[in-house]
């Protein structure tokens, strides 16, 4: 399954850095089984930052990124 992840509201503190706001996830291949508990910590520990907010959907188009 895929997810559209919008909406990320980054951690930084005050730190000037360039993540991404949104994103397509294959939930399957990065190993998420329940992303309502496992995506804030999988894109803190992709990024090195922690995550204030996310909201995701899924999404039925195989192949976005």
């Amino acid at each position: 399954m895929s997810i559209k992840v919008t909406g990320i509201d980054w951690d930084t503190d005050g730190e000037e850095v360039d993540l991404p706001t949104e994103m397509v996830i294959d939930t399957a291949a990065e190993g998420i089984e329940d992303p309502d508990q496992e995506l804030a910590d999988w894109l803190s520990d992709k990024y090195g930052f922690c995550v204030k907010s996310v909201a995701f959907e899924p999404v039925s188009e195989p192949g976005l990124r």
